[in-house]
């Protein structure tokens, strides 16, 4: 293309070059927008120009080279050969067809392309174990580190940044080809064990930590997020291998001390919020209406009350909350309020009955109940008690009775009489020495 085209005609928005070396037949596929260049100048050739100014300038200034520029540093401008090889009419099809040529000439594998082209396009395999080469220099890896620290404090590029890769997660195609990406990243031990090492000491960091907590408080108030993230786990829930992988991960965090005094203090907290704790109780009241949850939870704990760790650690936490005052009449009325539902009442009986039926259950429950039982050890003094005008709820007190448990011990001390009042007028006019 002569500069006298480019200034008579009406110029694309933008064009696909290629540039091949005549040394050894490598190509580089680049793109390049005409609003970049003036009038009078040519795009392709202008590009190129600064495409090579660029490579002596990082030479000149120690820094690190692409491919590209490597090669035009080590075989001089003279000895590529410069070509127009299409056009477009805006950048998204600009970035669609640079990736198109890129893969048509296999630039990538047999050429000095990096990335597979287009906006934010992934890298190439030669590019990915170069930079992972890099990054195994601590003074490499302090500098970058350093370098994105100080421009992720300016604001107009953190925003800039942010859009971009919003926009690009917007795009179902290259989502799918970083999501595989990482996950064959993440099959490598050296990798994974680097980044959990990373996200650790980013965990110890208090401004990371307010900055993540700011940035999910205000992704709970978004109801596509929370849509997003539902459907996500929803698709999670019903695939084998991520329920068997967060099953041994949860096994061998419950054996981790200061993960369990981690997340026991997070959940404390969590609960003193009243917002909070009605926000869960509520996703959990939604949970407990749907049949399947319902059946899944119920064979889990079965299965759980079946280790005799568990009960025990359960029956210790259930000991100390009953300790708790308000706790306990939590219960009591939240139990009260079940049992006026008619369906709750026959589903418990029904349970109780299949219960009753095994024997080894029976047994136990028969033996609990003989340990529980309360007897009027000192029956002078009750009586005496009685007689003197001792108050049914002063004796409830003293004595640790319910008033069932009470009129029951007074009927099995006296056959005829049902209640603390009808024994009342019984002791009235008698002789307690001769009554027992």
């Amino acid at each position: 293309m002569s500069e006298k085209d480019n200034v008579n005609n009406k110029r694309p928005f933008g064009y696909i070059y290629r540039a091949t070396n005549k040394v050894n037949d490598l190509s580089y596929i680049g793109q390049t927008c005409s609003r970049r260049w003036r009038r009078n100048q040519n795009p392709l050739k202008s590009r190129w120009r600064r495409e090579c100014n660029k490579a002596k300038r990082l030479v000149r200034k120690d820094k690190q080279l692409r491919d590209i520029e490597k090669a035009i540093v080590k075989y001089s401008r003279d000895n590529f050969v410069l070509e127009q090889i299409d056009t477009a009419k805006n950048q998204k099809e600009l970035n669609e067809k640079e990736k198109y040529w890129i893969e048509k000439e296999d630039s990538m594998t047999n050429g000095y392309n990096m990335t597979e082209g287009g906006s934010n396009g992934l890298w190439s395999k030669k590019a990915k174990e170069k930079h992972r080469k890099m990054m195994q220099d601590p003074k490499y890896r302090n500098k970058m580190s350093r370098i994105i620290r100080d421009k992720w404090k300016d604001c107009e590029w953190r925003e800039k940044m942010t859009k971009i890769r919003r926009d690009v997660w917007e795009n179902p195609e290259l989502r799918e080809k970083v999501s595989d990406s990482m996950t064959e990243k993440w099959k490598d031990p050296e990798y994974k064990e680097n980044l959990i090492r990373e996200r650790r000491m980013r965990a110890k960091d208090p401004e990371w930590i307010d900055k993540m907590t700011e940035i999910n408080r205000k992704r709970v108030k978004d109801p596509e997020w929370i849509d997003k993230m539902t459907e996500i786990n929803r698709k999670r829930a019903k695939d084998p291998e991520w329920i068997d992988k967060m099953t041994e991960i949860n096994r061998k965090r419950a054996k981790d001390p200061e993960w369990i005094d981690k997340m026991s203090k997070v959940n404390k907290e969590k609960w003193k919020n009243p917002e909070s704790r009605k926000k869960m109780s509520k996703s959990i009241s939604e949970k407990w209406k749907d049949p399947e949850y319902q059946e899944k939870m119920s064979r889990l704990r079965i299965e759980m009350w079946k280790n005799p760790k568990h009960r025990e650690t359960i029956s210790k936490k259930m000991a100390q909350k009953w300790k708790d005052s308000e706790y306990r009449e939590n219960i009591i009325e939240s139990m009260t309020e079940r049992w006026q539902d008619p369906e709750y009442q026959e589903k418990m009986s029904r349970l109780r009955i299949e219960m009753w039926k095994n024997p080894e259950y029976r047994k136990k429950m028969i033996k609990i109940s003989k340990e529980r039982r309360k007897n009027i050890e000192d029956k002078e003094q009750f009586l005496k008690d009685v007689k003197n005008g001792l108050l049914k709820k002063d004796a409830k007190i003293k004595y640790k009775m319910s008033s069932p448990t009470l009129n029951k011990r007074i009927r099995e001390m006296f056959p005829g009489i049902k209640n603390y009042t009808e024994l009342k007028r019984y002791l009235k006019n008698r002789n307690i020495d001769n009554i027992l």
